[in-house]
């Protein structure tokens, strides 16, 4: 996967000395936690916002410099459900929102360029992953106790692939509709996620 990701800001970089007239990408949607184990099983679905700037070099194919901000809330409910706390006891789990900044270099293949049309689109860059501190409280009768962790932050060299359908509605005006499969080279074991956006682009 990393040469991969090699490869990718390779191609794009080629093909960054032909640029077309810019459109500019705007979207929004959800993100889904899917690696690894930890991060799918304790943390929820969150949301994801997406910018950037495109050029078309060549018939159906296009750069696109992105940049990509998702959330996703620590999943309080389920991780106490699976801690076992025995009767009398009560928890709270307060915090520990992850957030990603994902700074990314993209090509897309567009099968017809010309009308609405389904397209592919791979991209690699630099992934920041952070967390808000996780508070936890324990109170037993008319005893508790505050215990704070603050995770570190992690950045790394990410990948993604996907899919999705644009829908031109105007001479310089389209909306579309994607989905990709991200992951970022995170010490230990990879991360992975699970973006699903709709947005416009806009022509100059």
């Amino acid at each position: 996967m990393r040469k991969l990701t090699l490869t990718l800001l390779t191609l794009i970089a080629i093909a960054s000395v032909a640029w077309s007239q810019p459109e500019l990408y705007l979207g929004g949607g959800v993100a889904f936690p899917t690696g690894p184990s930890t991060f799918k099983d304790n943390w929820k679905m969150g949301y994801n916002g997406t910018g950037g700037i495109g050029f078309t070099f060549a018939p159906g194919l296009s750069v696109i410099f992105t940049a990509s901000y998702s959330t996703f809330p620590i999943d309080e409910s389920g991780i106490i459900s699976k801690a076992g706390i025995p009767a009398g006891v009560s928890v709270s789990v307060d915090g520990g929102t992850i957030t990603a900044l994902d700074f990314a270099g993209n090509i897309k293949y567009s099968f017809m360029p010309k009308g609405t049309s389904l397209y592919v689109v791979a991209g690699a860059g630099y992934l920041s992953m952070s967390a808000s501190d996780i508070t936890i409280k324990v109170t037993s009768g008319t005893t508790s106790q505050t215990f704070t962790v603050k995770p570190n932050t992690e950045s790394a060299f990410s990948t993604s692939i996907g899919a999705g359908v644009d829908f031109p509605v105007g001479a310089k005006l389209g909306i579309f509709v994607e989905g990709r499969y991200a992951i970022a080279f995170t010490s230990g074991e990879s991360t992975s996620y699970v973006p699903v956006k709709a947005g416009v682009r806009i022509g100059f």
